[in-house]
């Protein structure tokens, strides 16, 4: 008797597929936030706003974005004490994604206004 109940399998496809929608609205609603964040770089730039790019020193020396600041991601929060935390940062790397992880150790040292800028190159 490992039969199915009837309508078991149904309920599982049921299941499934709103746990399949769930992940797909969660992974959407997180580029749409990104995205948001990259569309205020300009405005923050004009308005003051600190570049801190995480990459290593040695990616730093081959390319980056004037005035910014290299803090690599291994010495945050500590690489950036002399930075004042009501001061909004804009985080870059290569890519966005140590730019991302950089924003959550941060924020839990008590940065509030960090905004994942993605590529250095395209803060040039």
């Amino acid at each position: 008797m490992d039969r199915a109940p009837p309508g078991g399998r149904d309920l599982m496809g049921v299941v499934l597929l709103w746990s399949f929608g769930l992940v797909a609205a969660l992974l959407f609603w997180r580029a749409l936030g990104t995205w948001r964040q990259r569309r205020r770089v300009p405005a923050l730039r004009a308005q003051g706003a600190t570049i801190v790019d995480v990459r290593s020193a040695d990616e730093f020396a081959q390319g980056h974005v004037e005035g910014s600041l290299n803090a690599p991601l291994a010495t945050l929060p500590a690489g950036l004490e002399k930075v004042d935390r009501a001061r909004t940062l804009i985080l870059c790397c290569a890519s966005g994604a140590r730019s991302e992880a950089a924003i959550v150790l941060l924020r839990r040292a008590g940065y509030l206004h960090v905004v994942n800028g993605g590529s250095w190159r395209d803060l040039r």
